[in-house]
């Protein structure tokens, strides 16, 4: 009889696993630090005026906020994660390091695709993958990375898209 609901249901094991894989593991080794903080709050400092700020990077939670940025930013890196995504926790603090080296040249965002706003800034620059991130030109799309990449990656993007 178990061997019969075990053969039934078999099929939908690989499904369960990739689930089970893809929401993520709440351990304090995977979700940030010893008490269980999300990775994305670990690295953040003290917000400023109604912006959420992670080291030196920009988490937007807004379409006006974004469009704010995008507007008086002439050099635009964007994140786009999810808190329950592996990779984008593996992104965060590369992502950090990255921005503290374009201080004055860059502007770095991040916008979590979890909420229905990332949702709809996602949606303008046809990102489909999480992590993902965009290089913004003068408010035009010029490059863009899809998945995990080395730090030397992000920064050697940066310097080539931005000439730096």
């Amino acid at each position: 009889v178990v061997m019969s609901i075990v053969k039934k249901f078999s099929s939908f094991l690989p499904f369960v696993f990739l689930v089970v894989l893809l929401a993520g593991c709440n351990c304090p080794l995977c979700s940030g630090d010893e008490k269980g903080a999300p990775a994305e709050e670990v690295t953040k400092v003290a917000p400023a005026e109604g912006r959420s700020e992670i080291g030196d990077v920009i988490k937007v939670s807004s379409v006006e906020d974004f469009e704010k940025y995008k507007k008086d930013s002439k050099n635009l890196v964007i994140k786009f994660f999810a808190a329950w995504c592996g990779p984008c926790k593996t992104l965060t603090p590369i992502y950090v390091e990255v921005a503290k080296g374009f201080v004055s040249e860059v502007a770095f965002l991040s916008v979590d695709v979890g909420d229905s706003e990332g949702q709809k800034i996602a949606a303008q620059y046809g990102v489909q993958a999480i992590p993902h991130v965009v290089w913004l030109k003068d408010g035009e799309k010029v490059d863009e990375q899809m998945g995990l990449a080395s730090r030397g990656t992000y920064e050697s993007k940066t310097r080539k898209v931005f000439g730096l």
